[in-house]
């Protein structure tokens, strides 16, 4: 099935209310859906915790300022408890806007 999509406004990180339009185009039948951007200016990310790695053992990170962590190395959740030396970034989501912190 081919399937047209048009957006009312270009989506960026800008507040305001978008719609996107899908028209199928066989049959011209159309489906539209609108959200809301709004953007947050209270997120504050930042890494706390053991910041060395001896060998043989574990650090554990914690990801400060939002509501969901998504660590670097794929782990999504708080803490993150690692075993290799490395820099971490974590992306901090409190559902609205993303912003990132590194270790």
């Amino acid at each position: 099935m081919d399937r047209k999509f048009e957006w009312t406004k270009p989506i960026e990180r800008i507040p305001g209310t978008y719609t996107v339009t899908v028209t199928e185009t066989a049959s011209g039948c159309t489906s539209s859906t609108s959200f809301v951007v709004n953007i947050s200016t209270n997120l504050i990310a930042s890494i706390t915790g053991n910041l060395s790695i001896c060998a043989g053992s574990n650090a554990t990170l914690s990801g400060t300022g939002g509501t969901t962590y998504t660590w670097s190395d794929g782990f999504v959740g708080n803490p993150n408890i690692v075993s290799v030396a490395g820099t971490y970034t974590v992306s901090v989501s409190d559902g609205v806007l993303r912003i990132y912190e590194q270790c």
